[in-house]
């Protein structure tokens, strides 16, 4: 099957989602990224402030045909001062993301779904004029996939022992 991006949706995290998210965060090929425990106590205390509306990120559950089938998350890099001074962007919009479901991973899901994502959410509703995104090197998979998608490759840095490639897109508008 080919993977055709207008059957992609985004919504905002519910807590009915909750289960959902705490089993993918427990599937090998997520936590080996995220590596945060797979309990629906964790991820309501992790995520419960985005569901309700003091959070400064958004949490948006991806579907394809109708299927919950991953995680992609925004958030304004101004509003994380870290992450601003290392990238030199005060406009910019960082994401992070996965696929928790395994039937959808290596398929292409992730390139449409990042840059279906980037389409409809950041670029219709927001004045973002950058996206960002800091795989770890380690993640080949992930760093193949945004420049897929057009990010380019910025600096490396380290935090908490891992090195993490900047990539950005910049958005025209």
């Amino acid at each position: 099957m080919s993977v055709d991006k207008e059957y992609f949706t985004f919504r905002l995290l519910k807590r009915d989602d909750l289960p959902l998210f705490a089993q993918w965060l427990g599937e090998d090929h997520v936590y080996q990224w995220w590596r945060a425990p797979s309990t629906t106590e964790y991820v309501e205390q992790k995520y419960g402030k985005s569901i309700d509306g003091f959070s400064q990120t958004q949490v948006y559950i991806a579907e394809y045909l109708g299927t919950p089938i991953g995680m992609i998350q925004t958030y304004w890099l101004k509003d994380f001062p870290k992450n601003i001074s290392a990238i030199e962007h005060d406009n910019a919009i960082g994401i992070d993301y996965f696929i928790g479901d395994m039937q959808y991973v290596n398929k292409g899901y992730g390139t449409r779904l990042v840059a279906q994502f980037i389409e409809k959410i950041i670029r219709e509703k927001t004045s973002a004029t950058y996206v960002f995104a800091d795989p770890e090197i380690t993640n080949p998979r992930s760093i193949r996939m945004l420049e897929k998608v057009g990010f380019v490759r910025a600096n490396i840095f380290t935090d908490e022992e891992k090195k993490h490639q900047y990539m950005f897109l910049r958005l025209v508008r």
